[in-house]
């Protein structure tokens, strides 16, 4: 019993390479609950919910999604199948489905004010913006069907 407690005190540096790989393994290990949580933060403001999410990574640290759901108020976007390789910041996307909900017209009023000031400003993508892939587009809208 003794023994162990005057042997000498594991470094520092053993301590450090210990706690990082804790650290990865439970990160890696709660990945979903992380990314929702941090996707969440910054989309909610925008009055976006993310609904679903299933991703992985592969060995290349491309991202594999292969669901994502976001909702609002105006519109529910789905993408299925889609892969993003972040070395050549090329995205990949084989369905989107997009449904644009109707306003209700009490609301239509209020809403086509701030669409229209909206469409006036200018996107302000970031600079290295993916190179984007897109197979199969759905798009159901009531807009469309009107003249």
């Amino acid at each position: 019993m003794t023994r162990f407690v005057w042997q000498k005190p594991r470094s520092k540096k053993l301590t450090a390479i210990v706690l990082f790989l804790a650290v990865l393994l439970t990160v890696l290990f709660y990945r979903r609950p992380i990314a929702i949580k941090s996707i969440e933060h910054f989309i909610t403001p925008q009055g976006l919910y993310l609904t679903c999410l299933d991703f992985a990574f592969d060995w290349k640290l491309n991202i594999n999604v292969k669901q994502a759901c976001i909702v609002s108020d105006l519109v529910s976007i789905e993408v299925r199948e889609a892969m993003w390789q972040p070395w050549s910041n090329v995205l990949s996307i084989q369905d989107v489905k997009i449904k644009h909900f109707e306003l209700l017209s009490t609301d239509n009023n209020l809403d086509n004010e701030s669409s229209n000031a909206r469409q006036q400003e200018a996107l302000n993508f970031p600079d290295p913006f993916p190179t984007l892939s897109i197979v199969s587009l759905k798009i159901e809208s009531f807009e469309l069907l009107q003249p």
